[in-house]
């Protein structure tokens, strides 16, 4: 009995939810997104987590695929004697709806899908002489509500850095909550 008013809660959720976020076509414009990550991967233990604040253009190609630009300010601050690095980014962003894609290519009509992949690769400028972050990158999956609201989990965001004169590449997993104008 548990398990099947469960089950209707979970499902009467997520046809809210896809009610509420449905959204006539994919198209471009400006967002800011606020994002909050922890650090992963080998060098994990050695930084804090870290958050940010972005501010995206993108311009429709096609009825699936939006390039454009990614401005951003991010916090990343090592444990010990590693200091604070506060980094200016700046990267190029594609972002794809695969729904959309998979159905055009396919032939099938599509009323659009709120579900992307977006992929940015750029350079960051820190804030020390001494520390200059060089590379910025990160993979994301996310859903565009009819608000306006988008919501991505980055599973991989990387900075290549030097700290100290010595280099690192740190990762993290971030969660980037915006609204698109």
């Amino acid at each position: 009995m548990r398990i099947t008013k469960g089950l209707c809660v979970v499902i009467c959720m997520i046809v809210c939810v896809n009610s509420f976020a449905q959204k006539p076509k994919p198209s471009g414009g400006i967002s800011v997104a606020g994002n909050a990550g922890i650090p992963i991967g080998t060098n994990n233990e050695a930084f804090e987590p870290t958050i940010g604040l972005d501010l995206k253009w993108l311009a429709s190609v096609s009825k699936s695929v939006q390039i454009g630009g990614t401005i951003g300010y991010s916090r990343i601050k090592g444990k010990g004697s590693l200091g604070e690095v506060n980094p200016f980014n700046v990267a190029f962003t594609t972002r794809w709806y695969p729904i959309e894609l998979i159905s055009r290519l396919s032939g099938m009509e599509s009323n659009g899908s709120p579900m992307y992949l977006e992929a940015s690769l750029g350079h960051s400028f820190g804030n020390n002489l001494d520390d200059k972050l060089l590379n910025n990158g990160a993979i994301k999956i996310g859903y565009l509500f009819n608000s306006g609201l988008d919501i991505a989990v980055s599973p991989w965001t990387m900075y290549a850095t030097r700290f100290n004169s010595v280099d690192y590449t740190v990762k993290f997993a971030q969660l980037s909550i915006g609204y698109k104008f």
